[in-house]
């Protein structure tokens, strides 16, 4: 919805919304990661089932570190955001 609002705010046609938050989501999960975090995190899913936990709409499954993490938790798939402490107990 805020996408085609964006657009339908600058002149532009709001059905071309979808199209938009594809392009996003599929850049969404072009990240650079600090040198040190996947050492990080090879150490920790060596000794700990690691889970992402998140408020946003990146799948951890399509990053490069993603089959460290034994999976993940969002605030949709919750029914609740951080900090609320049930987002910690779902899964």
């Amino acid at each position: 919805v805020s996408f085609a609002l964006m657009l339908e705010s600058c002149g532009h046609d709001p059905e071309d919304s979808h199209a938009l938050m594809a392009y996003f989501l599929e850049l969404r999960h072009e990240v650079e990661l600090f040198p040190d975090v996947q050492p990080a995190l090879e150490a920790l899913s060596a000794r700990y089932d690691v889970i992402a936990l998140s408020n946003g709409n990146a799948d951890v499954g399509r990053l490069p570190i993603g089959p460290l993490f034994k999976g993940q938790v969002n605030a949709a798939s919750a029914g609740v955001k951080k900090p609320d402490s049930r987002i910690f107990q779902a899964g």
